[in-house]
């Protein structure tokens, strides 16, 4: 029981840690993009 317990306990880190990698990068290409469309706008 203890084992998988802490297995789906690390499961579940690890899919939250996934999650807030992949949102904080896919957070950072937009905020890129956006930027970029600024600098576009005002040279």
């Amino acid at each position: 029981m203890t084992i998988s317990f802490l297995g789906i306990l690390g499961i579940i880190a690890l899919g939250a840690i996934l999650l807030f990698i992949f949102g904080f990068l896919l957070l950072g290409f937009y905020e890129e993009k956006h930027t970029q469309k600024k600098s576009k706008e005002k040279p």
